[in-house]
């Protein structure tokens, strides 16, 4: 079996060990490498699923990925091999899944720009040498000319990526709890460090949602009525609002529309995990409100280029484009459980379809959906009851019309947790 080598660094010389890239000359390599995505999934992700065109093709840079290859054999690629020097698909027209079988990072291209880049190789005279300046470009290639889009892609690539640091007081929480000598009193005194954080601890103790009436009192109480786990998955949420700020009046807006969605998905996705079974409603609540964390990065990076800020449907690009994969890369700084880790990859895959039991991405696509009831964005998504994530959700056996009014008479209890999160 082939062994790996250290992470390369991704520099032009890199991306000219790559076939076929490497038939192109530095300028056109260099092109080539700007209009790559860089892109960091973890283990068992889908990278392109059954029957699902190839619009894309990949480079492995480190881990592993496998697929099916023309004759039913499992074909493994390992970064940092000769096997990852190809692209995942070539010129083939295999459209089998292919899944990440460890964490991987990988370099995304269209699959079209390949194609034109191995005709010129082969000596297609109806192919300019100019194939990457010609290319027609799409709108997310369109995209990579934005300063912003540019910049970010380039900072993924040097590893060098700006991400926002988890809270002092949810860090300390999560050592905390990792620590067998650590108790309630001891994790009570990092609470109160934050008194706003430790003052709606105590209130949502004592919330209808964990009927806990008016027995807590204090801190300490409502960390041993409430469990060392809940109580970290509670202050972490709490403590991201403190993320969401910014001295930009433009980038304040967004962030408090941000924060608006962000808590709603939370709610619904915290009421709807009840009902199912090995789903914490604490951590699905999580998962809610960081499904789109990526982009709370890229507005941070937005405050950089002001003139940005002022072109609404540019910022939309980027975001659209890059909010999935920075996102995960977030959790992944941050520790976060690994069912996690691809919330913000799928968060709006609407017809994501993993087999097997509902997991968290499901919980959050759904919440997505219901979050729009009532909202112009909601003509342009599919309908709840359609959708894999739905069908797998114990409501939906109630059949379509019961399912969407369990959905609707939890609204009081979704504003009530709603309320709770924005303090």
């Amino acid at each position: 079996m082939p062994t790996t080598t250290a992470q390369p660094k991704i520099t032009l010389d890199f991306f000219l060990t790559l076939k076929p890239i490497n038939k192109l000359s530095r300028d056109e390599a260099k092109q080539f490498a700007s209009k790559c995505t860089f892109m960091e999934r973890p283990a068992g992700f889908q990278l392109q699923q059954k029957d699902q065109s190839n619009t894309y093709d990949f480079f492995i840079i480190t881990g592993t990925a496998e697929r099916l290859d023309s004759n039913g054999e499992v074909k493994t690629i390992i970064g940092g091999t000769e096997s990852a020097l190809f692209p995942i698909f070539g010129r083939t027209a295999n459209n089998t899944p292919v899944k990440t079988k460890t964490d991987a990072k990988l370099i995304r291209v269209k699959s079209s720009l390949l194609e034109s880049i191995y005709k010129k190789a082969h000596g297609d005279s109806s192919v300019s040498t100019q194939i990457l300046e010609n290319e027609k470009l799409s709108a997310e290639n369109a995209v990579a000319e934005n300063q912003l889009f540019a910049q970010i892609n380039k900072d993924c690539l040097d590893d060098k990526l700006e991400l926002p640091s988890l809270p002092d007081v949810a860090l300390h929480i999560r050592q905390a709890i990792q620590d067998p000598d650590k108790g309630a009193n001891d994790i009570a005194k990092i609470v109160q460090s934050d008194p706003a954080i430790a003052t709606r601890l105590i209130h949502v103790a004592k919330s209808p949602l964990y009927q806990a009436g008016n027995s807590i009192t204090d801190c300490k109480s409502a960390i041993i009525r409430l469990g060392s786990t809940t109580v970290r998955d509670i202050v972490t949420t709490f403590s991201l609002q403190q993320l969401f700020k910014s001295k930009s009046p433009q980038i304040t807006k967004r962030m408090k529309s941000l924060w608006h969605h962000s808590t709603h998905v939370a709610s619904i996705s915290a009421i709807l995990s009840k009902s199912v079974k090995n789903i914490n409603p604490e951590i699905a609540m999580l998962g809610g409100l960081l499904h789109d964390i990526g982009t709370l990065a890229i507005l941070g990076y937005a405050e950089r280029y002001p003139d940005l800020t002022k072109d609404s449907n540019s910022l939309d690009h980027v975001i659209d484009q890059l909010r999935g994969e920075i996102g995960a890369m977030i959790l992944r700084k941050w520790e976060f459980p690994s069912e996690l880790l691809s919330v913000p990859l799928e968060a709006e895959n609407w017809q994501r379809d993993s087999g097997g039991d509902p997991d968290y991405n499901d919980i959050v696509i759904v919440a997505q959906l219901h979050s729009y009831f009532g909202t112009p964005q909601a003509a342009n998504l599919p309908a709840i009851i359609d959708t894999p994530a739905f069908q797998k959700l114990p409501i939906s056996e109630e059949g379509p019309a019961k399912s969407l009014e369990v959905l609707v008479e939890a609204r009081s209890e979704i504003e009530t947790t709603r309320l709770l999160l924005n303090g």
